[in-house]
């Protein structure tokens, strides 16, 4: 699974989202994504959740990404933070049979 941060730099003025791209290879469905954002003191677990699902949503003809695929990805938006603040965070899938799989952790710090 590859998560992204959006913006790649943000600042203290940036809405903060975390976005992620979980498959699942069959025969079991992934039950739950969530994510954990830690500031070196706390760690907070949030659920992402599905865009562009139910119905998958298609894309416009005038969509420059039109050829590509819009296949579902799982996101959360974070808001805002202070000025310095430095963010590691990582992600739990698990699926309808209960097994777990942990990705790798990646940061952000607000410049």
């Amino acid at each position: 699974n590859a998560m992204e941060c959006t913006p790649s730099n943000p600042t203290n003025t940036s809405n903060v989202i975390i976005y992620a791209n979980v498959t699942s290879t069959g025969p079991f469905a992934i039950r739950t994504i969530t994510l954990f954002c830690s500031d070196g003191t706390e760690t907070v677990s949030y659920g992402m959740y599905r865009y562009a699902d139910f119905p998958m949503q298609s894309r416009h003809e005038e969509d420059p990404f039109y050829n590509q695929s819009n296949d579902p990805i799982f996101g959360k938006e974070l808001g805002q933070f202070d000025t310095g603040q430095s963010i590691g965070y990582w992600i739990v899938a698990v699926d309808t049979a209960g097994n777990r799989i942990q990705s790798e952790g990646d940061s952000f710090t607000i410049i």
